[in-house]
């Protein structure tokens, strides 16, 4: 029978080895801040590609009639899970087959300048624009990416254009990784975006408010008690 303990104190001096490699830091690291945010709605795999895409179009201010062919740098891992099957992907039929299909992503990026949840709505897949950029995409496995994963998660785009240019973006950590962290303004915009349909306005300003001002808050469920709608 295991002895009752009194504190966390007393468990992190038990000597357990197991133990006290879990408690290790406790109070002092917060592993929260290693969690990574994904800025698009879509697959973890699809994240990195896409960022790629969005600086090629911001720094180039590419037009969708200039674009020959897109190639997208991926790793294997997510291979099979957002490329293939490659007829599957090019027709995704939900907005779940929209989040995990490469070509749907790239080409929402490319036409749109985003890939938020307006983009992943249901016949956005159908529209004549996007099927007709989908089926210029083609996503390549490079041994290179997968050489730094999962310590990293690469991607690289490429966009050949039709007057023969070959523009190309690289990337180590997707925006919202913890090594490419959003900005807290991007933080508060991805917050209301998605919040919008629940909680008001006003009520989503005083949830910002009090999250900045977390550390002097005597008791957290005044920010559960800001959370709760209906």
């Amino acid at each position: 029978m295991v002895a009752p303990v009194e504190s966390v104190e007393e468990i992190a001096y038990s000597g357990d080895p197991d133990i006290d490699s879990v408690l290790q830091g406790l109070g002092d690291e917060f592993q929260i801040t290693r969690t990574g945010i994904k800025p698009h709605s879509c697959c973890r795999y699809k994240q990195g590609p896409i960022d790629c895409l969005l600086e090629l179009r911001n720094k180039h201010g590419l037009d969708p009639e200039e674009i020959e062919e897109v190639r997208i740098g991926v790793l294997s891992a997510g291979y099979n899970i957002i490329c293939s099957p490659e007829e599957d992907k090019l027709n995704p039929r939900s907005v779940v087959d929209m989040q995990f299909s490469m070509p749907f992503g790239a080409a929402v990026a490319l036409l749109y300048g985003q890939a938020s949840l307006e983009e992943y709505a249901p016949g956005v897949a159908q529209r004549p624009e996007v099927r007709d950029m989908m089926a210029r995409v083609r996503s390549i496995v490079d041994p290179a990416l997968d050489a730094m994963y999962p310590r990293q998660w690469p991607a690289w785009a490429e966009v050949l254009t039709r007057d023969g240019r070959t523009l190309r973006s690289e990337i180590t950590y997707p925006k919202g990784d913890p090594e490419n962290a959003l900005t807290w303004e991007e933080l508060k915009e991805k917050f209301t975006t998605l919040s919008a349909s629940v909680i008001p306005q006003k009520q989503q300003q005083k949830v910002i408010e009090a999250v900045e001002d977390l550390e002097n808050m005597p008791d957290v469920r005044e920010l559960a008690s800001l959370l709760m709608t209906g």
